[in-house]
């Protein structure tokens, strides 16, 4: 049987060079003058950092289950997935254009999936028990 724990969400902006804060999407303000975030790349290289915040929450659902997954799946709706498409990170499957990996995770889209929003889920043993953790991560649009 599988125990399913869905509580953590991070999340990520979609505009280049809005940073936010991941726990709880707050846009990170600069005052004055002072050094912080600051991009200059282009959007591919934007959307590399989606690919780090999927990872940061895999990281964290294995931290929280004290092991390393089996197995890690994501789902996300066609619009995530095309900017997923574009990581150098990601491997589009031969036989399926809606599905691929991305550093060793497995990534489908489905149209059921709220739009701008994805679902990491990690799969992992203990005792012999498949048991399973997962995390969401939306997309903000501002």
């Amino acid at each position: 049987m599988k125990n399913v724990n869905l509580q953590r969400v991070f999340f990520w902006n979609r505009k280049p060079g809005v940073f936010v804060n991941k726990t709880n999407g707050q846009q990170i303000q600069l005052e004055g003058l002072s050094i912080g975030p600051m991009f200059t790349g282009s959007v591919q290289e934007w959307y590399e950092t989606l690919v780090e915040t999927i990872i940061d929450m895999r990281n964290t659902l294995e931290k929280e289950a004290r092991c390393k997954a089996d197995r890690v799946t994501v789902t996300c709706d066609p619009d995530v997935f095309c900017m997923l498409n574009c990581s150098v990170l990601f491997h589009p499957s031969e036989d399926d254009r809606n599905s691929g990996t991305l550093s060793q995770m497995k990534v489908f889209a489905e149209r059921s999936q709220p739009r701008f929003q994805l679902t990491v889920e990690i799969e992992y043993k203990i005792g012999g028990r498949t048991q399973s953790k997962a995390g969401r991560v939306h997309v903000l649009e501002d």
